[in-house]
C-alpha cells in the first residue's frame, strides 16, 4: 500500500470526494515511484543537465552579460519596444545583481509616438528582471521603480484620449502595453505628476502631484494603491483597488473592490473639473467610499460622507442651505435586488431644521422586466 493509502487508514473520511482525491494522489504517487525505479538513471542525467544549464545561465548573466550590459543596449531597446508596442530610446544602462534577480538601472528612458515625439520621459528607472523571461520568451520584471515620471493625458473634442501622440482608446486590437503591465509582478512609482486635460467638455485641467503608486500583479489578481495631491481641490487622495481579471481588453469579466478617500475637498473647484453638475455648490466635504464591481459593472457602493457650509437644490425641490451633513449611505443592485440604506445619517440646516442620526433601509425585489414585485422599508 502506498503512502497516501496509509493516510486513508488513519481515520474515516466522511466525504466521498475527499476519498476519491486521496485515491488519485495514491495512484499518481505509485506511478511516479514506478517511473523513477525504471528510469532513475536517465532521469538523474536529465536532472543534472537541467541544473547545469540553469547554473550556466546564471553564471553567464552574472559574470559575462551584466558587467558588459552596455553592449546589449540596442537589443534591450528592441525587446522593450516589442513588449510595449511603441518606439523606445535609452541613453544608458547599468546592471548588478540583487538577491536572486539581475537588476538594471536605466537612464533617460523615453517612449515615443509614431511621429518620434516623446510621450513619456523617465529620468531614472530601476528594474529587477524576472526569471519568467526565459520560459515566456518575453521581457518580464520582478519589480519596476519609476522615479519622478510626468504624464499628460488629453481628451479631445472627438472623444479621443491621447498620451502625447499615442491614441489610447483607438478601436481595434490593443498594442499590448496594458496586458504587458499586468504581467509584471510589481510596478512602483514615486514623485509622479499626472495631468488630465478635458477638451471635450472644456473643463479646467486636473493635476495630480506628488503621486506614489504601487501595483502588485499575481496571475489574475491585481492590487494597487495610489496617494497624491489633487491640485486646487484636495490636499490628499487615497485610492486602492483589489481586482481579478485577465486582460484590460475584457473588462466585462473583471470583478473586485475599489476604495477611495478624499479629504478637505473644495466643492467649487471640484465642480469646475467634472463633466456633470453636482447637487451642491460651495463649501467643503470629505468622502470615504467602497465600490463593488462584478462582471465589469458597478453593483454596490458604501460611502461615509461629510459636507459643511454648502447649498444646493435636489430634483426640483426648494433650495437649501446646509450647515453640515454626515453619516453613511449605501446602495447595491445585484440580480434584480435593489437596496438603498443609510446609517447614522444626520444634518443641520442654516435655518435650524435638523435630522437626528437616522438608520434607513429600502429593499426592493424586481422582476426580469424591471417591475417591482416586493419590498421592505425600515427606519429607526
Amino acid at each position: 500500500m502506498g503512502f497516501f493509502g496509509r493516510i486513508k487508514q488513519l481515520g474515516s473520511v466522511p466525504a466521498r470526494g475527499w476519498q476519491a482525491f486521496l485515491s488519485l494522489l495514491d495512484w499518481l504517487g505509485s506511478r511516479v515511484l514506478r517511473l523513477w525505479r525504471r528510469h532513475s538513471r536517465l532521469l538523474s542525467i536529465v536532472l543534472v543537465l537541467f541544473l547545469l544549464v540553469i547554473s550556466g545561465i546564471v553564471a553567464g548573466l552574472r559574470y559575462w552579460i551584466l558587467p558588459n550590459i552596455g553592449q546589449y543596449r540596442p537589443q534591450l531597446i528592441q525587446a522593450m519596444s516589442r513588449a510595449i508596442g511603441q518606439p523606445v530610446t535609452l541613453e544608458s544602462i547599468q546592471a548588478d545583481w540583487s538577491g536572486l534577480h539581475p537588476r538594471l538601472f536605466l537612464k533617460n528612458l523615453q517612449i515615443l509616438d509614431a511621429g518620434g515625439k516623446p510621450v513619456l520621459s523617465l529620468a531614472a528607472v530601476k528594474a529587477s528582471l524576472s526569471w519568467w523571461t526565459l520560459p515566456t520568451f518575453s521581457l518580464r520584471f520582478d519589480s519596476v521603480l519609476l522615479l519622478n515620471p510626468s504624464l499628460e493625458l488629453r481628451y479631445d473634442e472627438a472623444g479621443k484620449i491621447w498620451l502625447g501622440g499615442i491614441w489610447l482608446n483607438r478601436p481595434g486590437p490593443d498594442t499590448g502595453l496594458s496586458d504587458w503591465l499586468l504581467a509584471q509582478h510589481r510596478i512602483l512609482i514615486d514623485g509622479a505628476h499626472i495631468g488630465w486635460h478635458d477638451q471635450m467638455h472644456k473643463l479646467q485641467p486636473v493635476m495630480l502631484n506628488q503621486v506614489s503608486m504601487r501595483l502588485h500583479n499575481n496571475g489574475s489578481r491585481h492590487r494597487f494603491g495610489l496617494v497624491g495631491q489633487l491640485q486646487d481641490v484636495t490636499p490628499r487622495i487615497d485610492v486602492r483597488g483589489d481586482f481579478r481579471g485577465r486582460s484590460l481588453q475584457q473588462l466585462s469579466s473583471w470583478r473586485g473592490t475599489l476604495y477611495s478617500h478624499f479629504d478637505q475637498v473644495g466643492v467649487a473647484p471640484l465642480q469646475a473639473r467634472l463633466p456633470f453638475a453636482l447637487p451642491v455648490q460651495g463649501g467643503y466635504g470629505a468622502v470615504q467610499s467602497w465600490l463593488d464591481i462584478s462582471r465589469g459593472r458597478l453593483t454596490g457602493m458604501t460611502a461615509n460622507v461629510l459636507l459643511q457650509n454648502t447649498r444646493g437644490q435636489v430634483a426640483g425641490a426648494a433650495p437649501f442651505d446646509l450647515k453640515w451633513l454626515k453619516g453613511q449611505v449605501g446602495w447595491s443592485d445585484d440580480n434584480g435586488r435593489l437596496k438603498v440604506s443609510s446609517r447614522q445619517l444626520a444634518l443641520q440646516m442654516v435655518n435650524g431644521v435638523h435630522l437626528t442620526p437616522t438608520d434607513f433601509s429600502l429593499d426592493l425585489q424586481r422582476s426580469e422586466q424591471g417591475k417591482i414585485e416586493q419590498g421592505t422599508l425600515q427606519a429607526n
